[in-house]
């Protein structure tokens, strides 16, 4: 039986994250210490914060505490060279304007020496660019077509 549980700190993503039907759990906390109990999940999820973050470290070490022995922890973001070809991440506010946040360009050997420093072995990376799907959703990026856009890597403990 597998029970999902959510952590993030802003209003409005808990509020997205709520519409999805996919939690069992929200929590309102900072993924660098979410306060959940250790060595408790097989699977820990970070999707597109990372690039928020200013130093890996805290996240990786997170991750790795709440994982099991033998658990996975899979990211998913913004692959740096998007981040540095200056396209910035934003979200839309009650207006539906876009407000840009803060984003740190991490190299990937900035991810291994986080991931290996609290204790993660990479078990699968892959890398994904701005393709057809992509350009229709947002048309205006197809100045970006075949560009590096997202990656993924899954670590092992």
């Amino acid at each position: 039986m597998s029970h999902v549980e959510g952590v993030d700190f802003t209003p409005e993503m808990m509020a997205q994250a709520e519409t999805r039907n996919v939690y069992d759990t929200l929590h309102p906390a900072d993924i660098l210490d979410s306060g959940l109990p250790t060595a408790t999940f097989d699977l820990v999820i970070e999707v597109l914060a990372d690039e928020h973050i200013k130093d890996l470290a805290p996240l990786y070490s997170e991750a790795a505490r709440l994982a099991k022995p033998a658990a996975s922890f899979v990211i998913v973001g913004y692959h740096s060279h998007f981040l540095m070809n200056g396209v910035p991440t934003h979200f839309d506010d009650q207006e539906g304007d876009p407000v840009s946040i803060e984003a740190y360009v991490h190299l990937f050997s900035d991810h291994v020496k986080a991931a290996h420093q609290a204790g993660w072995t990479l078990a699968e990376m892959d890398e994904g660019d701005v393709d057809d799907t992509w350009i229709a959703l947002k048309p205006g990026w197809a100045k970006y077509e075949h560009q590096p856009v997202s990656f993924c890597m899954v670590w092992s403990k």
